[in-house]
């Protein structure tokens, strides 16, 4: 920099420097100000200006050692950056499995990492999130962030099927064809002359009131089906147990705090450490103290059981709600000339299903991407509510519990960590049972036309 640039720079420090005083110190009377007397801002404002008019005044000096100071900064930088790409090569090499792992704790979730993954999907007004729209690969959706159903029929007298569910009825981790509604689809047409079109509206995580809340709005907005099919369980229960009460959706904690502004300042205390902790190096670091495993110090996992609340009492008012929203849905079924179907879904821990080995280690809680599955309180729960479940399925007929359904077949069904979602031959199997149930009704209607026939005649 020549002697002019330095001279400018001189002038423009001082400036500044006076200018942030002034604001300081007369912050209140020009409106700067928000409050009355002298605040940390304005303090730290102040302290800048000074700065900057010391460094004007005392050039010579502060040259040298702004030189000095950025010499050193850049070498630190670069530094830094040649440890993050050495840390990376060391990673790929030892221990690749571990950084993934970790990576699907953080998305797919762990309880002490659910803050990460919030809303799954992106807000809607009611039902809190939903998919993203015309998502591409393996799993897509519509323009409405539907999961894809291909065959559907576009015939306006179809015989139209409205499915509700969370995951497992979203199908995660199969494909469109493979879903339980696609197979519904496929399978109904082909054992019957019906034209079908079946729409899936299972959305990752949801429980039976946002299921509810979601019928409710396509109610409202003209479209109206021949049969709804609820497909539910698992998420009620797990919303109970990282709760402690029923009748509220997933991670309802950290969505309350994000509404109230508590979650926002949780981030920017903690914004360093998490950028920190994301770098290569702090990984390599994590690597080096862990033999390589990147295993987690003992955490406790906030649940019902660390709440202290009662297992049974919880088990019987989550089904409760459940039973409230069957009955709502129905009255809502009533009014508008549609059919019900309430289907409890099968999860690993219930019933007698002969397994795997994979689906065994599903069952011990083999998987650190889920840690309540190792978690003897999540089971307990999940064991009490489904005996509600199955103690209630005589109370009504389009009420089906489905928590034994796998218990005479050693296929192996369940396929991910998360012990209730299934690969394609457990869609199918689980398809199969509705259509059945389907037919069924069918049949008993038909018969019973023609027998109000028969007395007519």
């Amino acid at each position: 920099m020549g002697a002019g640039g330095e001279k400018l720079l001189r002038r423009l420090l001082g400036f500044a420097g006076l200018l942030a005083l002034f604001s300081a110190l007369f912050g209140d009377q020009i409106g700067l100000s928000s409050g009355d007397g002298f605040s940390r801002n304005q303090i730290i404002i102040a302290v800048l200006g000074a700065v900057l008019v010391a460094a004007s005044i005392l050039w010579n000096k502060c040259i040298h050692i702004y030189r000095n100071v950025s010499l050193v900064a850049m070498n630190f930088l670069m530094a830094l950056v040649a440890l993050e790409l050495v840390s990376l090569v060391v990673i790929k090499v030892w221990n690749p499995g571990a950084i993934a792992m970790r990576i699907k704790k953080e998305r797919e979730g762990n309880l002490v990492h659910v803050e990460v993954t919030t809303v799954p999907g992106h807000y809607v007004s009611y039902l809190v999130w939903q998919a993203d729209s015309l998502l591409q690969g393996e799993e897509t959706t519509d323009d409405r962030g539907l999961r894809r159903t291909p065959g559907n029929s576009d015939d306006p007298d179809a015989f139209n099927i409205f499915v509700f569910g969370g995951s497992a009825m979203w199908g995660s981790g199969v494909p469109d064809s493979c879903t339980i509604a696609s197979r519904l689809r496929e399978n109904l047409a082909a054992s019957t002359d019906l034209r079908v079109s079946v729409t899936n509206y299972g959305q990752i995580s949801w429980v039976s009131s946002q299921e509810l809340l979601s019928l409710l709005l396509e109610l409202r907005d003209g479209r109206i089906p021949d049969l709804v099919i609820f497909y539910d369980g698992f998420n009620d229960v797990w919303s109970s147990y990282q709760v402690g009460r029923a009748g509220e959706h997933q991670n309802y904690p950290q969505i309350r705090d994000r509404v109230e502004g508590i979650d926002i300042l949780r981030v920017q205390n903690s914004l360093f450490a998490q950028l920190v902790g994301r770098t290569n190096t702090a990984q390599l670091i994590q690597l080096m103290r862990t033999a390589g495993t990147l295993a987690e110090e003992p955490r406790e996992i906030i649940t019902y059981a660390t709440m202290g609340t009662d297992p049974v009492a919880l088990a019987e008012s989550t089904f409760a709600v459940y039973r409230r929203n069957m009955e709502m849905a129905s009255l809502l079924g009533d009014g508008f000339g549609f059919d019900c179907l309430f289907i409890w879904q099968p999860c690993i821990w219930c019933g007698s299903k002969p397994m795997t080995e994979n689906e065994h280690d599903i069952w011990v809680g083999g998987s650190p991407a889920f840690q309540a599955g190792g978690d003897p309180a999540w089971k307990e729960l999940v064991v009490l509510t489904q005996s509600l479940a199955a103690s209630n399925a005589d109370s009504s007929e389009d009420y089906f519990d489905f928590s034994t359904v796998f218990d005479s077949s050693a296929t192996e069904f369940y396929s991910d960590f998360s012990g209730c979602h299934l690969n394609q031959d457990g869609n199918e199997y689980i398809s199969s049972e509705i259509v059945r149930i389907i037919l069924d009704d069918l049949a008993h209607e038909s018969a019973e036309q023609v027998d109000s026939a028969l007395r007519v005649d």
